[in-house]
């Protein structure tokens, strides 16, 4: 039943119940006064059953307009947040399962770790970056202070800096290997390859008179570059 009909079925039934009893009171002549004398009563119940009619109709508007509350299950990810989710790791090309379509089992732990090793991956790529640049920034201050003692040209310069910065790489892989547990002996045989890789492209960059310059002061320690 629509809130119009209810309204006006209610004010009906209630006036029709007190004009009923009305009617049922006596109906001769000598009584017209006294059914002349419920007419002020009659329109004040009216006015009053009108009244309550009205209240009724607005605590009917408000209950077809109040919002209906919903309650979040804040056990497990929304939908929303699954969804951001499935599409950060399919966009990276890592999974391609199709139970992501739901926020559950097997599929979902997979794409979380997932997202996960690819964070991981991407803050350990930005070290090496950032430890690349800090390494070519002592080379390159090296290569400077060399350049000057031993009175480089640009193309000895720019060479002496590449043998700088292939020994400081070696030798962080060296350090590398040894933290992962490689053996003493092969660790022993990379060190000495290193330094005669080194010595030998000194030999074809340097000259003579600037080899034995560089070699004696490297030897008698009055540089540590």
């Amino acid at each position: 039943m629509s809130k119009k009909l209810l309204q006006t079925t209610t004010v009906a039934a209630l006036v029709g119940a007190l004009v009923g009893s009305l009617m049922q009171g006596p109906s001769d002549s000598s009584n017209t006064a006294g059914v002349s004398s419920y007419e002020p009563a009659l329109r004040a119940r009216i006015a009053d059953l009108e009244q309550e009619n009205r209240k009724l109709a607005n605590r009917l508007d408000l209950l077809e307009n109040q919002p209906t509350t919903v309650q979040r299950n804040t056990d497990g990810p929304s939908r929303e947040e699954f969804d951001a989710l499935a599409a950060s790791v399919h966009g990276l090309g890592l999974v391609q399962d199709e139970s992501l379509q739901t926020p559950t089992g097997a599929g979902f732990d997979g794409a979380v770790s997932a997202v996960i090793e690819q964070r991981e991956l991407a803050v350990q790529l930005e070290k090496q970056r950032l430890e690349e640049e800090r390494r070519a920034e002592r080379t390159q201050k090296r290569t400077d202070y060399w350049t000057e003692q031993l009175a480089l040209d640009a193309d000895q310069a720019e060479r002496f800096n590449e043998l700088l910065l292939a020994r400081d790489q070696a030798s962080a892989q060296l350090k590398a290997d040894w933290q992962a547990g490689v053996a003493n002996e092969i660790l022993g045989e990379n060190k000495v390859s290193i330094g005669v890789a080194f010595n030998t492209g000194l030999r074809e960059v340097l000259t003579p008179q600037q080899l034995e310059s560089y070699t004696t002061s490297v030897s008698s320690g009055e540089s540590k570059k």
